[in-house]
């Protein structure tokens, strides 16, 4: 019998699946048949086995973990240890923070109130001054005066300039003696209390002295560059190595005073009454001091480069030493033979500028 192609390849597909058969289903029919012949007694104590060899399987990771156990709970208490600590650590500063802040506040609190309660107290004070200067009795208004004396203390800045203008105020009035002596030492360090102030405005009325009547008053190395001393009186003043650079200061009263080591370069200081002034090692340079009084002014190794002197008195005054390179005499009046005699000493004295026939005097009188 001859097979079609279609049947051989039939025939081989049914010959692989009846192979296929008798490998899967021939080992489960000899398990069915080992199982047919086991006992319940059998079942049970094969099914206990399998439970037992389930729990060891499931301890062993607990056998495992438990040496390690003990560094893992340590560790997980030194881990909650550390969270704790800078929960507190941070719960600490915010509480910090809120007492700084509460003490700031008080503090400004207090502040406030001490500041209002000095400001309170200053204006009865100057309240009570400024009516006291107006009684015209010299005791209470000398009383008044020491009582200001207080306000101008470190703790009281803010109280300076409004003392100072008082002062420079009564200061340009007249007073009694005694009453001017104690404004004067008020006046003394109200300006230099002036002068270092950061505020600019207090430094510029600090220069503002026009009219100001303060006799032997220290302003001693105070820089009062372009200060307006114009008709002031400094009488006796100290005024040793102030810097007085282009002051303004016509009829100024410097008689007496001491202007050792002074900056006076460029000041103008037109018709100032300058009797019996030290004007030693002074720098002058530039310096106007036309119709000027310098009666017995002494000029001892002062810088008077390019000064004017045109129409001053230097009736008995003192050259020795002085730089006069081209310093002008024109008109000055007083040319005594004393006087001439000094100038023949000063440095460079033929090259200032006089009248006429005074160089042949200078000459004569040497």
């Amino acid at each position: 019998m001859v097979l079609t192609r279609q049947q051989r390849q039939s025939f081989k597909w049914l010959t692989a699946i009846a192979f296929v058969g008798v490998l899967v289903f021939s080992p489960l029919e000899a398990l069915a048949q080992s199982l047919d012949g086991l006992t319940q007694q059998e079942l049970e104590e094969q099914k206990l086995r399998e439970e037992i060899k389930s729990l060891k399987r499931e301890s062993r990771w607990w056998n495992d973990l438990l040496p390690v156990l003990p560094a893992l709970v340590a560790a997980g208490g030194f881990v909650i240890a550390v969270f704790k600590y800078f929960d507190e650590r941070k719960l600490q500063r915010h509480q910090d923070k809120d007492k700084l802040r509460e003490e700031t506040r008080q503090q400004e609190a207090d502040r406030l109130q001490r500041s209002d309660e000095s400001r309170r107290r200053f204006d009865e004070t100057f309240t009570r001054v400024v009516t006291s200067f107006g009684s015209g009795n010299p005791a209470v208004e000398a009383g008044a005066t020491v009582s200001l004396l207080t306000f101008l203390r470190p703790k009281h800045s803010e109280f300076h300039s409004q003392v100072f203008m008082f002062l420079l105020t009564n200061l340009k009035r007249e007073q009694d003696p005694e009453v001017r002596r104690l404004l004067t030492l008020a006046f003394e360090e109200a300006i230099r209390l002036q002068l270092a102030s950061k505020d600019p405005v207090d430094r510029q009325r600090a220069h503002d002295l026009a009219r100001v009547r303060v006799p032997r008053v220290d302003l001693s190395e105070l820089d009062l560059t372009d200060a307006d001393i114009a008709f002031a009186d400094l009488k006796g003043a100290n005024l040793r190595k102030t810097i007085l650079f282009r002051a303004k200061g016509i009829e100024v009263v410097l008689e007496h005073a001491s202007l050792t080591a002074a900056d006076l370069g460029e000041a103008r200081l037109r018709q100032a009454k300058c009797a019996e002034a030290h004007f030693h090692e002074a720098k002058l340079g530039s310096a106007h001091l036309e119709d000027a009084d310098l009666t017995r002014a002494e000029f001892q190794q002062a810088k008077l480069q390019s000064a004017h002197l045109e129409g001053a008195t230097i009736t008995g005054a003192k050259f020795e030493g002085a730089n006069l390179n081209d310093t002008y005499f024109l008109g000055a009046r007083g040319l005594d033979q004393a006087t001439l005699h000094s100038l023949s000493r000063a440095i460079k004295w033929d090259k200032a500028h006089f009248d006429e026939g005074v160089a042949e005097m200078i000459k004569k009188n040497k």
